[in-house]
């Protein structure tokens, strides 16, 4: 996992655009791993308490197997906790088909292509929000 970051209302300016500015290279796609970490911090918070995970990735998972398992294992012990992916790159992409065909309840999935600031801020919230209502 190349970096971890928080974002809070009173807290928010730039914080993604600063976030991707210290992390240098990333490249790869461990689903599995970044899901893990972020049940880890969430089970500091108080039982039940609701979390959006906005998951941004350019790709499918590099093992596919390990993410179901996590994805699952998420739904099954952290309901409160949702996955919002967003993906960037070619809609297109087959890479995206693996979150096309994501069931478990506790994900989504936004693709918002290859050009996403051209997107409105409401075409991201709705995006991201579509599906995801604590």
């Amino acid at each position: 996992m190349d970096g971890t970051g928080e974002l809070t209302l009173d807290a928010f300016d730039n914080k993604v655009d600063d976030l991707h500015a210290g992390l240098g290279r990333m490249g790869r796609t461990s689903y599995h791993v970044a899901v893990e970490e972020v049940l880890a911090q969430h089970q500091k918070a108080a039982p039940g308490t609701p979390a959006l995970v906005v998951f941004q990735t350019d790709g499918a998972p590099d093992a596919k197997t390990p993410a179901n398992q996590a994805l699952a294992d998420a739904a099954k012990n952290h309901p409160a906790v949702h996955f919002a992916f967003v993906a960037f790159g070619d809609p297109e992409n087959k890479a995206f088909d693996y979150l096309r065909k994501l069931k478990t309840p506790n994900t989504s999935h936004f693709l918002a292509g290859e050009t996403p600031r051209e997107l409105t801020d409401a075409e991201v919230y709705e995006g991201i929000l579509s599906t995801w209502r604590p």
